[in-house]
């Protein structure tokens, strides 16, 4: 391979800010459950004498409930960078070196999911849990033992989002590898088209639609294949996104709205089966080509911020969350009868940051140089 490939950088500004606001979405929108299940509160802001909710806080309470489509924006921003990357490595290289890829993903995923795997005896007895069932989490199919036992089994329950990740890295770069580049809108109309049918079939066959919807692969590689749009159409032509700033504006008090009164969560009709969950998918779509591609865009950092930083430990910060808010909760506030919000949110943010800080000094940052060793394209973020 040609010294040009092997030096090839891409940089991609702010992708790491993109990656920590996916994640912490998904570790807010947890607190928020754990809160309300160990004090048996219907939300933060419900009060303990009954009293009807505020209708400020009945917004503020479905925002927050949305805010688990942080996964969906994790799966689009995986498609759009995996996908450019191996188009980029195809192109200048002639082919895709796929051992290279599974070697690159496993140094990046395997570490930190293995390494739960192996306290998960410890973390159970610690938090009272009964054992999980180890194969579902070894085979990276915890989304299917969900399906199957209709259950979240601490402390693999989060793992769902890794499986689907990995069930798109296994086969994503072998079809890329023996697609031409123009022919790839092909395979992502297919995937696309195919996942819709697919949550339409599952509604109309099986009497366990509502999560095969939301956790099987199937259902959610059509975000990913999104993503892989936007990739090849920054490979044709460098996407430059030139948005005016008012329209931003009131674009993002839009959607805020929208999150803030429409659930994300189908209803029992095979339309919204469907497509709903593109209406949410729009929003982050446009925030992340306006982010990514708009020289002009709202928080754009050019030189790196602890922003940049969070969003490097932000795989940390997604498989340690699940862990810590259970034991906060059960063997601190809960015995002790605590109950302030903002008292369980400071130690529950604050502490989840500081594990995946010293997780990434002293376990991922070691592993990532090695993985280095195995990068086609350089990505520089």
């Amino acid at each position: 391979m040609s010294d040009q490939l092997s030096e090839r950088k891409i940089h991609f500004y702010n992708l790491d800010v993109l990656r920590f606001i996916a994640a912490f979405m998904v570790v807010i929108f947890h607190g928020w459950h754990a809160y309300c299940g160990w004090f048996r509160l219907p939300t933060p802001l419900a009060v303990p004498d009954g009293k009807d909710w505020t209708m400020a806080g009945l917004y503020v309470n479905r925002l927050v409930e949305n805010f688990d489509l942080g996964v969906d924006l994790f799966f689009l921003i995986s498609g759009f960078l995996i996908t450019y990357l191996l188009m980029q490595e195809k192109a200048l290289g002639g082919k895709v070196a796929i051992g290279k890829f599974y070697v690159r993903r496993a140094l990046r995923i395997w570490p930190l999911y293995f390494l739960i795997i192996a306290l998960a005896p410890w973390l159970c007895q610690l938090n009272e849990q009964a054992a999980p069932a180890y194969k579902w989490a070894l085979t990276f199919t915890v989304n299917y033992e969900v399906i199957s036992t209709k259950a979240w089994h601490y402390p693999f329950g989060h793992f769902w989002s890794i499986g689907v990740e990995e069930h798109f890295y296994l086969f994503w770069p072998l079809l890329l590898a023996f697609i031409p580049n123009k022919k790839l809108p092909y395979l992502f109309a297919l995937v696309i088209f195919g996942s819709i049918f697919f949550r339409v079939f599952m509604y109309f066959t099986s009497q366990e639609w509502y999560n095969h919807v939301f956790l099987n692969t199937l259902s959610r590689v059509d975000e990913m294949a999104i993503g892989a749009v936007v990739a090849w159409l920054h490979f044709r032509k460098p996407l430059i996104i030139n948005v005016p700033k008012l329209f931003r504006i009131l674009f993002y008090i839009v959607a805020i709205f929208v999150f803030a009164v429409e659930a994300n969560k189908v209803v029992s009709e095979p339309g919204p089966v469907a497509i709903k969950k593109y209406t949410f998918l729009f929003i982050f779509l446009f925030g992340f080509l306006n982010y990514m591609f708009n020289p002009d865009a709202f928080f754009n950092f050019k030189k790196k911020n602890p922003l940049h930083y969070l969003g490097k430990i932000s795989f940390g910060i997604y498989v340690y969350h699940n862990l810590f808010f259970t034991y906060i909760a059960k063997e601190i506030f809960y015995p002790r009868q605590w109950s302030s919000f903002y008292g369980f949110y400071g130690l529950y943010l604050g502490g989840v940051i500081v594990i995946a800080i010293i997780s990434y000094e002293l376990i991922e940052r070691p592993i990532l140089k090695l993985k280095d060793r195995f990068a086609i394209i350089k990505t520089y973020r």
